[in-house]
């Protein structure tokens, strides 16, 4: 039995040893065997694919699919509606983004604040001035010492943020 052991660790060894080359040009090892990662199979757009049940590679998106950076160009208004659910994920992305600088009621008295400079109130004049786009933009990119939150907050959820936002300021 110890002899069989020793044998299959033997025989899983040679199997692992023979199948790394050294890359004298970089160093490290490739496993030859399992290349499907390393090396990809491409399709070209209009061919067949045996993966898709229809057997074609350009698939259509999903109904109520919006490309990539949709939401972002071009939309001046909120494009998201108003709902209840909509208002609580606002709450919940300004509690875990905004509300160490802006405070619970958006007056620009975060816990945070003693460290940095105030930022403006939500009911000042200028500030209620602004349309969902500039607001959208100034969470996207940043304004004065606030940095942009464009890397952290996805796009749907900056413009629930807004309706929260607009909460804050009695609208």
């Amino acid at each position: 039995m110890k002899n069989l052991v020793s044998l299959i660790v033997l025989v899983v060894l040679s199997v692992f040893s023979s199948s790394c080359e050294k890359n004298t040009k970089e160093p490290g090892y490739q496993i030859n065997f399992l290349n499907d990662m390393v090396e990809p199979v491409p399709y070209e757009y209009y061919t067949e694919n045996a993966t898709f049940k229809n057997g074609v590679t350009a698939q259509t998106p999903p109904e109520g699919t919006i490309y990539r950076g949709g939401l972002v160009k071009g939309a001046e208004q909120n494009p998201v509606d108003y709902t209840k659910q909509v208002l609580q994920r606002g709450q919940f992305v300004y509690k875990n983004y905004c509300l160490v600088c802006h405070g619970k009621t958006g007056e620009g008295d975060g816990p945070l604040i003693p460290k940095f400079p105030n930022p403006p109130d939500f009911k000042s004049k200028r500030l209620l001035k602004l349309t969902d786009r500039e607001i959208f933009d100034v969470i996207s990119e940043g304004k004065g010492d606030m940095p942009g939150h464009a890397g952290q907050i996805e796009p749907i959820d900056r413009w629930k943020l807004i309706f929260y936002v607009r909460e804050l300021q009695g609208e």
